[in-house]
């Protein structure tokens, strides 16, 4: 808003992008725009302008993948799709390999809820040959052990489960307060409090993880 004013206003702003559009200079049109679409997001005016130069961009780009992203983002500025900003992997592939799927998982903690956290969760897959890995959430960090047997610190919770829930509970579609209830996860140790420290880890939301802000009715 300040950068905004500072450069005369929006009217401005958008009068010299429109005119770096003009003279084909769309990287300093792009960061222009940015500076008005970041104050509305919802802007028509100013998402079609943007999408329009986004669209230019990625006609000269000679690379396939930014090409990609830019024409995504055009399109989802148009409201012709929407984009997010990751696409987590099916079920299946989850539940095919959850010991895989639980060193990923490492990478959703929260920081700030897991400050004053240090537990080991041990993941048993009972669908696996009871193949054993755990997370050690330690301090707003969180380290993958492939052999909790020979870890350095004892497991504090011992979850037992087959792969298809642990899918369940990777894609959200269930809690682990729901899943301990419904039987379809074993713990030894205290449910209650495992399930806080599950709460730790970020939760995907399709309605809130896009790239590009749905346009608002």
């Amino acid at each position: 808003m300040r950068t905004v004013e500072l450069m005369g206003g929006k009217k401005k702003v958008l009068k010299a992008t429109r005119a770096a559009f003009d003279k084909e200079e769309f990287a300093w049109a792009a960061e222009l725009v940015q500076n008005v679409y970041l104050i509305d997001m919802n802007d028509k005016e100013v998402r079609q302008l943007k999408a329009d130069i986004l669209r230019q961009l990625a006609y000269r780009t000679t690379g396939s993948i930014s090409r990609g992203f830019l024409l995504s983002e055009a399109q989802a500025l148009e409201g012709k799709i929407k984009a997010p900003l990751f696409v987590l992997p099916s079920a299946e592939i989850i539940a095919g390999y959850p010991a895989t799927f639980v060193d990923y998982y490492r990478i959703y903690i929260d920081p700030d809820k897991s400050k004053n956290t240090d537990k080991v969760i041990e993941f048993v897959f009972t669908d696996h040959k009871d193949q054993s890995v755990a997370l050690h959430i330690r301090r707003g960090v969180v380290e993958f052990v492939p052999e909790p047997s020979s870890y350095l610190k004892k497991a504090d919770f011992v979850l037992k489960l087959d792969g298809k829930t642990w899918a369940e509970l990777y894609l959200n579609a269930t809690t682990l307060g729901e899943a301990i209830s419904s039987g379809k996860v074993n713990v030894e140790g205290k449910p209650k409090e495992v399930a806080v420290i599950f709460d730790m880890f970020d939760k995907f939301e399709p309605t809130k993880n896009y790239m590009v802000p749905p346009i608002e009715d």
